[in-house]
């Protein structure tokens, strides 16, 4: 997986070499939280940031549909997180 997710980067930086990069994982499942926060700390690239997002439990019929994907509740509810590292990084 470190490797696909290194890939995944660099390919991404090769294609937009000004972009800003968020990775924000961690909604649905957090078991690669380490390796990809690893990753990204190797690349050594400050516009490439891992974001932890908030994790939902998969009991809270509220929040988790079908499958244990998050309901637009969920979304509205995690957005404020990503919302304000844009803000940051962009200078909204």
């Amino acid at each position: 997986f470190a490797r696909a997710a290194r890939d995944l980067l660099v390919q991404i930086r090769a294609t937009y070499p000004r972009a800003e990069i968020l990775w924000f994982y961690g909604l649905m499942a957090t078991k690669f939280i380490p390796v990809l926060k690893e990753v990204i700390c190797d690349l050594a690239d400050t516009h490439t940031v891992f974001l932890e997002a908030p994790h939902i439990p998969a009991n809270d019929p509220q929040r988790m549909g079908c499958n244990y994907h998050p309901t637009s509740f969920a979304h509205a509810e995690v957005a404020p997180v990503l919302v304000a590292e844009l803000r940051k990084r962009l200078g909204w």
